[in-house]
């Protein structure tokens, strides 16, 4: 069909630009001459029986050799020229082939590789060598590329995407969008990256004109151009609207490879607004896209991937079965249909594992386990939630990051959000909308998430680090973070300094930054004065850190060696901002902090008792309660009476910092978990295995 169409819109468009660069421009008629060139050269030189790689500087002749090998039905691999020989060379094994296509710019990168076959496409544009005899070979192969992608186990995996796969993909582009639209697409995605079938197969197959730039954000090479669609990763969009660099002249926008965030989506249909935009979906493994959403004024906070396309089927799997749909029950997302890929190239197991059958009305389908969650709105639209393996198990509870991704882009300042989970602290990385500044405590309190799943750490972000594809390279923002984090842990040959920091994370402080107002709690500064108890044998308190928040305060104290008991009474800003959302929200949970320890035996109650008690006595902020002065909120002078921080067999008192307590403990499950719910004025992430510690140390010493 391809061919056919291909055909039909030389004969249509002969004098017509079909791709051009900044160098260089041909016609439909042009394209189809260098077709006939490189077809007779490929009939010489290849073994149509293996697929062959292809390893060329981005210019006129990819698009021509991607073009020539499909119709050819010659199987091509597509690679990069950032790729390390050792990755070439797994490929090459993996595949079991040895011939590849270089041009005169990328043949230096493998000239001494006797292993490889190699060819150069501009020899068969040498005058003495053309040859545009026809020659209607064909080579019998089913599949039309195997792009590499990667895997869990740290080596490459080639997924065969098949012929007839790409043919019902570019025939549902055909009815899907019109030659207006399609009449100059921008081609910025590199051809190991399947949206870049979308952009050079698709706008050929419907007679428009490729603009191949470079990457994404090199659009910025054709700005005297009107192009009228791109297709990218939102976060390529993103820096292209911040610099004011998106086309106008742009009639769609297909946005896919990365979860769209509401807020990036109405700030592009509030400068576009006479753009079609859609958001698109679809794993590599059945052919680029799966759903397509036209997205819409009214999709304020969360963004659907929307419906199937032509050729595709959606379904969605729990342990219990297929899920209806507009249940708005979470399942993995299970895909059926025309653009289902083969499956994984020499690799039997991991096809098996990814690639099963499911039966749907009594009737059995192949189908492809993405590994992604979604569920279905009341529409029948799905809703994307992230990977299933980007679950992660944080202080007891399972929690999806991409929850408080979403969570944290519907805060005003915050245009992007991404969750790391980096050795035992959940870390959210954010960039501001332009203008706007970032407060970490703020955007923590904003945070409408359970408690549980609050970062420990907020970093802000100038510029997210991108992949060769052009998404958020995930891996390397935890590097660099790693990198940062440990650049900053050099001594400063200043005990209390290196003490306070030890306990920021990747947010250092200096000698009179206020620790406190980075959200210390009560319980993460026990650990603070104990090792400087410790270090410096003194006895500071509580009060003394409270009363001398900077480094160069408690340097001073220390010094004098002043010791006192007062309890400091004023909240600081971050406990100020827990005051403020309990008055906004009192019957929500929002600000409270919940967890539980669970018991091999059945707990008891008079142990559990004293072990609390100690650790109250030892922590009397945990036994005040809050009341309103002239100037702001205060912990009370005297503390509640112990009969308020009774452990039972069920839960006695609920959390309200005006009447107390701000913590309280309850026993359930057959008398083997202990629950605790405490108020974040007193309790942050930190503070749970701080208090858990504690308790059960305590505890168990009283047996």
């Amino acid at each position: 069909m391809f061919e056919e169409k291909l055909n039909e819109n030389i004969k249509k468009f002969t004098n017509k630009v079909c791709v051009f660069t900044n160098d260089e421009a041909i016609t439909y008629a042009e394209l189809n001459t260098r077709i006939k060139i490189l077809r007779n050269y490929f009939y010489k030189t290849l073994n149509p029986d293996k697929p062959v790689m292809i390893l060329l500087e981005r210019n006129i002749n990819t698009v021509v050799t991607l073009i020539t090998l499909y119709l050819m039905h010659i199987s091509y691999i597509p690679l990069s020229t950032s790729y390390p020989h050792s990755r070439i060379k797994e490929i090459s094994r993996q595949s079991g082939t040895s011939q590849i296509l270089v041009d005169t710019e990328t043949f230096h990168l493998l000239e001494n590789n006797l292993e490889l076959k190699i060819n150069n496409i501009d020899n068969a544009f040498i005058k003495e060598c053309t040859d545009i005899n026809e020659f209607p070979y064909k080579a019998n192969k089913k599949i039309a590329y195997i792009i590499f992608t990667s895997g869990s186990t740290g080596k490459p995996k080639g997924v065969m995407i098949k012929r007839s796969s790409v043919e019902a993909f570019l025939e549902w582009i055909n009815q899907k969008y019109s030659l207006k639209e399609m009449s100059l697409v921008y081609s910025g995605t590199q051809i190991t990256f399947d949206l870049s079938v979308f952009e050079i197969f698709g706008t050929l197959f419907c007679g428009g004109t490729i603009a191949f730039g470079y990457d994404d954000l090199r659009i910025t090479d054709f700005r005297s151009h009107n192009i009228t669609l791109i297709n990218m990763v939102p976060s390529a969009v993103q820096a292209l609207i911040k610099n004011n660099e998106l086309p106008h002249s742009l009639r769609t926008i297909n946005l896919a490879g990365e979860a769209l965030s509401a807020k990036l989506a109405q700030k592009i249909l509030l400068e576009f607004p006479k753009v079609k935009l859609y958001n698109l979906y679809g794993p590599t493994e059945n052919t680029t896209y799966s759903t397509c959403y036209s997205v819409l004024d009214k999709d304020q906070n969360d963004v659907s991937i929307g419906r199937p396309i032509t050729g595709c089927n959606i379904y969605l799997m729990t342990a219990q079965g297929i899920v209806k749909k507009k249940s708005n029950i979470k399942g993995e997302i299970i895909l059926t249909g025309k653009l289902l890929a083969k499956g994984y190239l020499n690799d039997e197991q991991k096809t098996n594992e990814a690639f099963i059958n499911i039966t749907i009305n009594k009737k059995t389908y192949p189908a492809y386990k993405t590994g992604d969650l979604g569920y279905f709105d009341k529409a029948g639209n799905l809703h994307y939630l992230g990977r299933k393996d980007s679950q992660v198990k944080h202080h007891g509870y399972r929690i999806e990051l991409r929850e408080i991704e979403k969570a944290a882009e519907q805060i005003k300042e915050v245009e992007k959000a991404i969750v790391l989970k980096i050795n035992e602290d959940l870390v959210l990385f954010i960039a501001n909308v332009k203008g706007e500044k970032t407060d970490p405590l703020r955007i923590k309190s904003f945070l409408e998430v359970p408690s549980y799943m609050i970062p420990e750490i907020i970093v802000p972000i100038k510029q997210w680090p991108l992949s060769m594809n052009g998404k958020i390279d995930r891996k390397k923002l935890e590097k660099n973070f790693i990198n940062r984090s440990n650049l900053k842990q050099v001594s400063s040959n200043n005990f209390i300094l290196d003490t306070v920091n030890s306990f920021m994370g990747y947010r250092k402080l200096n000698q009179e930054d206020n620790f406190l107002e980075q959200g210390f709690s009560s319980l993460s500064s026990v650990d603070l004065i104990n090792k400087l108890n410790e270090h410096y044998q003194t006895n500071i308190t509580l009060a003394d850190v409270f009363n001398n928040p900077t480094c160069k305060k408690l340097a001073r104290l220390l010094d004098k060696k002043i010791k006192s008991n007062h309890t400091p009474d004023k909240l600081n800003s971050f406990q100020q901002r827990m005051v403020y959302q309990y008055l906004l929200s009192p019957n929500t949970d929002n600000y409270l902090v919940k967890f539980a320890m669970d018991f091999d035996e059945p707990i008891s109650i008079a142990r559990a008792n004293k072990a609390f008690l100690n650790l109250l006595i030892s922590n009397p902020l945990l036994m005040k309660k809050v009341r309103k002065s002239n100037d702001g909120y205060k912990f009370s002078e005297t503390s509640l009476p112990p009969e308020y921080f009774k452990v039972s067999a069920e839960k006695l008192r609920t959390i309200d910092p005006f009447k107390g307590p701000l913590i309280t403990m309850f026993i359930s499950n057959k008398m083997k978990t202990l629950n605790i719910e405490a108020s974040h004025i007193i309790f942050d992430g930190n503070s749970i295995n701080v208090f858990t510690d504690r308790f059960l140390k305590e505890y168990r010493s009283l047996m």
